[in-house]
């Protein structure tokens, strides 16, 4: 068992959250402005229009270095921030995906060449070797989305024929695969035009100025007819137990009849219709009046439905790092024949046997150095199968999920949740059983017993 980094207040998630939110912005934009530079440059090319060509050569430039260098740092970031929240289910994922992510950085640095001799050969190769180039720019930076496209639907909705196979190919046959990547597609191409109106109003001539507007307005009424089509294609393959989570409302986490999922997503809802009617009112019906202030604002009404679409995403899959598979507690899943199914680690009827301890090193040491307590082994367990999810006292506090429990109340909540039989043990919805002993699930209570008692 991997250690748990400690980050107070946050939370591990949000680590996770906010670098992949900003990357997504970012890396999305760069998917559709692969596809939205040649194919404006080629019809500004076909009715000679030498400003709107001028106009997207530095449009280009801001490409190359938002997606170059803020894409770039990003993604890494996402790497470190998953090593850190969840290494097992990062070990999974490689040992499933390493050839693909391989490709993917193929991609990525062919895009990245590609977007880079865009920029740099315009006006210095002929127009049909330049608009080759955008060709190439615009499939790599697609590929990029539909190899990362696969790893991230694969989390949420595996499929029988990886369980069966545990083949590449199978992973990538996940029922979720092609709605996601439709959606993603048609995101990625609306996000363009987004980042694309700010440097659109400070374009000097008031009929260049229109003129680009008018076309990058254009360029978002294909996402909002298909969109709502393809959100629909793809909620018809999320798993019945995680529709629950939007139907039915979380435990705990909400009060009245929706569910904090389900608030988010009418934020979504209101967000990109918001969007579509400033597009609309002022690009395209009024591109002289459309100022910098309205871009700014319709790229933070963008960054706030792309934030919320990620965070549904992600609570649709819990309690897993891989549905059906791995915890997001680090915990595996055996298969029907009691295997593990990833290979490595340890799976929930192994440690409730032997004990967590038995096989964390890591805690061993960490309650041995403070010693040996039933408060330190305690804490030790507590921050490997707790803080993946939650924090003492800030985003999903425990002090707060505790309410006024306490020793012996807390201690019949974590017997409950050993259970695996979901008629038993209901929090299995929105969280993975405890995997440790009775004993251990005593020394829990203990330290958890010790957080009510600090003050707030």
């Amino acid at each position: 068992m991997f250690p748990t980094f400690d980050l107070p207040t946050i939370g591990l998630p949000w680590l996770v959250g906010i670098v992949s939110i900003v990357h997504v912005f970012i890396s999305h934009f760069g998917v559709g402005g692969g596809l939205f530079l040649p194919l404006m440059e080629l019809s500004a090319r076909r009715r000679g229009d030498t400003e709107m060509r001028a106009y997207l050569k530095r449009h280009a430039r801001f490409f190359l270095v938002l997606t170059g260098v803020f894409g770039a740092s990003t993604g890494v970031g996402i790497w470190f921030a998953i090593s850190l929240a969840n290494p097992t289910g990062t070990r999974a994922l490689i040992h499933t995906f390493v050839l693909a992510w391989t490709a993917e950085w193929f991609c990525f640095l062919l895009e990245m060449t590609a977007a880079t001799f865009y920029y740099y050969t315009w006006d210095r190769v002929s127009p049909e070797v330049h608009q080759r180039i955008g060709w190439v720019y615009a499939a790599s930076s697609w590929m990029t989305l539909v190899i990362i496209n696969g790893i991230l639907t694969f989390m949420l909705t595996p499929g029988q024929r990886w369980h069966d196979t545990h083949a590449l190919w199978a992973a990538y046959a996940n029922p979720g695969f092609l709605p996601s990547l439709a959606l993603r597609t048609l995101v990625a191409w609306s996000l363009t035009a987004v980042w694309s109106f700010y440097p659109a109003t400070r374009i000097q001539s008031e009929a260049v100025k229109k003129r680009v507007l008018h076309a990058t307005a254009l360029w978002v009424a294909p996402s909002y007819v298909l969109l709502p089509l393809a959100a629909l294609w793809y909620l018809s393959t999320v798993p019945a137990p995680s529709l629950e989570v939007l139907k039915g409302g979380m435990h705990g986490m909400a009060s009245g009849n929706l569910s904090v999922a389900t608030r988010v997503l009418m934020v979504v809802v209101m967000a990109s219709s918001t969007m579509g009617l400033i597009v609309y009112f002022g690009p395209w019906r009024n591109p002289a009046a459309f100022s910098r202030g309205l871009a700014v604002g319709l790229m933070l009404l963008a960054f706030m439905a792309t934030g919320s679409t990620e965070w549904v995403r992600e609570v649709l899959r819990k309690p897993f790092v891989i549905r059906d598979v791995l915890y997001s507690s680090g915990v595996a899943i055996a298969d029907p024949e009691g295997r593990n199914r990833i290979g490595g680690g340890f799976t929930v009827g192994m440690l409730q046997a032997e004990g967590y301890l038995a096989h964390a090193p890591w805690a061993r040491d960490f309650a041995a150095r403070r010693g040996d307590t039933e408060v330190a082994r305690g804490e030790a367990i507590f921050q490997g199968q707790c803080m993946p999810c939650h924090t003492r006292d800030g985003y999903r506090a425990i002090k707060d999920l505790m309410g006024a429990r306490d020793y012996e109340a807390t201690l019949g909540f974590l017997k409950m949740l050993r259970g695996t039989d979901p008629a038993q043990n209901t929090y299995l919805k929105f969280m993975p059983p405890f995997a440790g002993t009775e004993a251990e699930a005593s020394d829990v209570a203990r330290y958890l017993a010790t957080l009510r008692e600090e003050p707030r």
